[in-house]
C-alpha cells in the first residue's frame, strides 16, 4: 500500500481504533475489521507482525514508537504508518526513508509546535487540545475514555474503553460514540 493510499484510507475511515497487546492483537484486529473499522493502531513490537501476518485489509499503525530503532522494526514488519511520541528528527528520518505515514503525537501546545516543524502526515492530540490547534496537517483527535464525542479529521478511539464483546457490539458502540457521519460502514 503506497503512502498516498494510507493517508487517503485514514482520512476516509475517519477512525483509528487503538488496540493494546493485552487484547490478543490479531483477534482484536479481526473483530475491528468485521465491525467495519479500516485502521488500527497496534503495539509497535509484536502487534504489527501479528496483524500484518494475518493478511487483514487494514491500515496498520505501529504505536507508540519512541525510538528510531522501533520505527525501523515496525516498518520492516510491515507497518503502514508510525505513531510517535515524541516525534523526533531520527524517527521522522526513518519514516521519510521508508516512505511510510508519520503520525506525530503531541500532548500540549509546545509539543504541537515542535512536531509540526518535522512535517508529519498527521498530528494526533487529546480532545481538549484539538480546538486550539490550527494547522493544515490532518488532525487525529483522541476520544476521551469518558466516551465524549469529539471532532477531527480522524478520531482515535481505544478499544479497551469500548469493552465490546463481539464485532457487532463494537460497531454499535462506535456508532454511539462517534456518530453515523464518522463511524465505520
Amino acid at each position: 500500500m503506497s503512502k498516498h493510499d494510507v493517508v487517503r484510507r485514514l482520512l476516509d475511515a475517519h477512525l483509528l481504533l487503538l488496540l493494546d497487546g493485552d487484547q490478543g492483537t490479531e483477534e482484536a484486529a479481526r473483530d475491528a475489521m468485521a465491525a467495519g473499522v479500516g485502521a488500527v493502531e497496534v503495539p509497535a513490537n509484536e502487534g504489527v507482525a501479528a496483524v500484518v501476518q494475518a493478511g487483514l485489509d487494514l491500515v496498520v499503525v505501529a504505536g507508540t514508537v519512541t525510538t528510531a530503532a522501533q520505527a525501523w522494526d515496525a516498518v520492516e514488519t510491515g507497518a503502514h504508518a508510525v505513531s510517535a511520541a515524541p516525534l523526533d528528527a531520527e524517527i521522522a528520518a526513518v519514516c521519510e526513508a521508508a516512505d511510510v505515514v508519520m503520525i506525530a503525537v503531541a500532548s500540549d501546545t509546545a509539543q504541537v509546535a515542535s512536531v509540526l516543524a518535522l512535517h508529519p502526515d498527521f498530528l494526533r492530540v487529546p480532545a481538549e487540545l484539538a480546538a486550539a490547534v490550527t494547522t493544515d496537517t490532518p488532525v487525529i483527535v483522541d476520544v476521551p475514555a469518558s466516551g465524549e464525542p469529539s471532532s477531527g479529521a480522524v478520531l482515535a478511539v481505544s478499544a479497551r474503553c469500548l469493552d465490546a464483546r463481539s464485532p457487532e457490539e463494537l460497531r454499535l458502540r462506535l456508532l454511539a460514540l462517534v456518530g453515523p457521519a464518522t463511524s465505520p460502514p
